[in-house]
This record gives structure tokens, sequence and C-alpha cells, in this order.
């Protein structure tokens, strides 16, 4: 409900006793703007502004001294690029002594702080010829600031955090073409932290974001460690992504974090289901003359996390419950095993199955007056069309027309929905 709308409904609602005339000031005072409290606006505004703020003040710090580095001894320039990380250390103290629990502080000293660690390893590495590959630094850039997301807590560097682990990992295996198991070893040292912000209720957009960035990490991270590329991969992909769509079944209260693991999910197996729903991927999957190999063995090995997922999620989730999405990985394996044998069937079957995704999420979001779960449905019905229309050789009349079919039809059904979100 809008903020309009609460405020309009409050005074009948005290006609009818529903609430007291105490109870509708309280709620008027504590709503404002979009309906989000005031007194949590201004700590993730306040948090926003501390962050980018210790960030420019690092920048701030580098064009000053990197003005006269070159005419500086080597000792004082050492100096120079560890007292960052002390006044960092300073900060971090100063915010857990004096000021706990206060966001500006804790994300605000914890980026400055971590940005200095990473600067200083840069410059020691550097000032001193240390060499080495790029991974390596930043492999211990990661461990040496992963502790911040502990101690103070900061969400930030927590996202820091996966983002420098995963490009570690991507490095290792395209450059030395060995697997990342310090991936592995650093993403388990994490995920306590990331569990802890996940359930955070009090920071719903950290929430949101830690769960996003831990889905994709772990998407990617799974990945490098397939030996060589095989279409059997698409298997694990979907059973990989079916997971992610269940974490909000896992408990009796959705933590905050997982709806963002879901829709990371959601994402990834409707790209699989317009993959397989092109003749040109499909011809690749059944020209693949090689066994999977080792492959298929990471593949079972997700497959079989999907299921007990799954068996988890069944105490408070009957199938098809909040959408059929979660099934995919069944969906996909079935499709993937058709492609083997006959793969105009799969293709038929596949762009069968994204048109009656698009049809039903239309139908539900114009139920619920939801646009945009309506426009979700709308692209998952356009998408195939326009892609089927550039796989074939058709003339740009044709072309052409279909773009404005599709077109009207999101302008009609969204004009639509808002005509109807006004009247009531």
């Amino acid at each position: 409900m809008s903020r309009e709308a609460l405020h309009a409904a409050l005074p009948d609602l005290v006609a009818k006793g529903l609430i007291t005339a105490e109870q509708a000031e309280r709620i008027r005072a504590e709503y404002t703007g979009s309906g989000v409290p005031e007194d949590r606006k201004g700590q993730r505004m306040t948090a926003v502004l501390g962050t980018v703020g210790a960030a420019l003040i690092g920048l701030g710090l580098v064009l000053l001294v990197a003005h006269n580095w070159d005419g500086l001894p080597r000792g004082v320039r050492a100096l120079l690029a560890v007292l960052p990380v002390l006044a960092g250390q300073a900060i971090v103290a100063f915010g857990l002594w004096r000021r706990p629990g206060r966001t500006a502080w804790t994300e605000g000293g914890s980026v400055f702080l971590a940005a200095a660690v990473g600067a200083c390893l840069a410059i020691i590495a550097q000032l001193f010829h240390l060499g080495g590959a790029l991974h390596d630094f930043v492999l211990l850039w990661s461990v040496l600031i992963l502790g911040l997301c502990y101690v103070p807590g900061s969400a930030v560097v927590g996202l820091g955090v996966l983002g420098l682990i995963t490009w570690q990992a991507v490095l290792v295996r395209m450059e030395d073409d060995t697997l990342p198991w310090a991936w592995a070893l650093l993403l388990m040292a994490f995920l306590p932290a990331a569990v802890r912000r996940i359930r955070d209720a009090e920071r719903r957009v950290a929430a949101g974001w830690t769960g996003a960035m831990l889905a994709i990490a772990i998407a990617v991270g799974v990945h490098l460690f397939i030996p060589e590329w095989h279409p059997v991969v698409v298997v694990g992909t979907a059973a990989l992504a079916s997971l992610f769509t269940l974490t909000p079944w896992w408990s009796t209260t959705p933590a905050p974090g997982t709806t963002a693991m879901r829709r990371v999910g959601d994402v990834l197996l409707l790209w699989l289901l317009l993959m397989l729903g092109s003749f040109t991927v499909v011809d690749a999957v059944q020209d693949a003359d090689d066994r999977p190999g080792a492959a298929a063995v990471v593949v079972a090995v997700l497959v079989l996390a999907a299921g007990g997922a799954y068996a988890r999620a069944w105490r408070r989730r009957r199938p098809l419950q909040g959408g059929p999405l979660p099934e995919g990985f069944v969906a996909i394996g079935l499709l993937y095993l058709v492609s083997l044998a006959s793969p105009w069937i799969a293709v038929v079957l596949a762009n069968v199955l994204t048109l009656a995704l698009g049809v039903w999420h239309v139908r539900e979001g114009a139920h619920a007056g939801a646009l945009r779960r309506t426009n979700l449905g709308l692209l998952l019905i356009a998408v195939p069309v326009l892609w089927r229309f550039f796989e074939v050789d058709l003339s740009f009349v044709w072309r052409g027309l279909a773009f404005i079919a599709i077109g009207t039809a999101f302008l009609l059904l969204n004009l639509r929905l808002l005509r109807a979100r006004k009247r009531s």
C-alpha cells in the first residue's frame, strides 16, 4: 500500500473501531515517504554517505601523495603506504569503542581500511620489486580484509571479499589452469558472516545484495571446478539454480537475503530454458560426441545438492507452490535427454514451456496488479518469439510486424494495469 493510500485509509479504520486514534497517529508518525520507517531510512542514508565519504578521502590522500611520490625516499614511501592502514585501524577501533552499532562508522571505517590494505600491498610490492602474479595479490588482499566481515561486520567489505575471491578463482583457472581450491576455503570462511548478514532484517538492502552476490559467486566458482566443458553441464547449472530458488523455504520465516538468491536462480533457469529453445544450441549439444568424464561428477554432486534442498523445503512448500521454477532442474534435465534423441522436439518443448511460464506470469501479475511481474511474463513471451525471428530467414517486414505487435501488447497491458491501480 502506498503512503497516500495508507493515510487515506486510517480515518476509516478508526471510524470502524479497528484501530484507535492513538494507533493511527503512531502509524502516521512511523511511516513516511515510501512506507519505510524514517529512522531506518536515515541510517541507510548515513551509511551510504559515510561509505562514499571514506572512499573519497582515501582517493584524495592517494592523489596528494602521488603528486610528490617520485621525489620521496624509499623509506618514506613505505611509511606513507603503512600510515593509511594504521589510520583505518584507528577509525575502526574508535567506531567499535565509542560508536558501536553505528552503520556509518562500521561501513565507512571498514571500507577505508580495506582500501588502505590493498593500496599498501601494491605499494610495498612495487617498492621492493617483490613481483608475483595478480591472483596472488588478490588472494592476499582477500585474506587480510576477511576479518572485517566479522569485526566490525561490514556488509560492503563482505561484497568486496566475494568479488575478490571470485576474481582470484577466475584468474587461477584461466592463467594457471588449476582448480581454485583457495576460493572454496575462503568461501567457507566467509559463509558464517554471509548467513548472518542474509538474516539481518534490520538491513534488508544489505541482506539482499549479500544474498545476490553470494549466489553469483557460488555459481561462478562451482563452474570453475569443471575440468572440460560438456553440454551435460546445463543440467548441473539448472540444479544449482533450483537450489537457489528454494532457499526462502529453508526456514519458517524467510530471511531477507534469500529473496535475492531466489531471483538469481530464477534468472539462471530462464536463461537455460531460452538456450534450449534455440536450434543452434541444441544442435551443439547433439554434436558433442565425447563423454562428459569429470564434468559428470560435478553435475551429479549438484543434482544431489538440489535434491537435498528440495527435500528440506518440502516441509514448508508443496510442488509448484510460489511458481514452477524450483522444479526447473527436472524440466531442464528431461529436455537435455530429449535433445540427445530428437533436437527439434526438445526445441519445441522448451519454447512451449517458456511461453507457458510467460502466460502464467502475465495472468498472476494482472490478477495481483503487479506491473513488474506482468512485464516479466511479457518478456518471456516476447524474447523467444523475437529470437526465433532472427534465427530463421524472414524478411524485415515480418520482423518489423512482430516488434510492433509485441510492443503494442506491452503498452496496452501496462495501461490497463495502471488504470486498474488508480481505480483501486
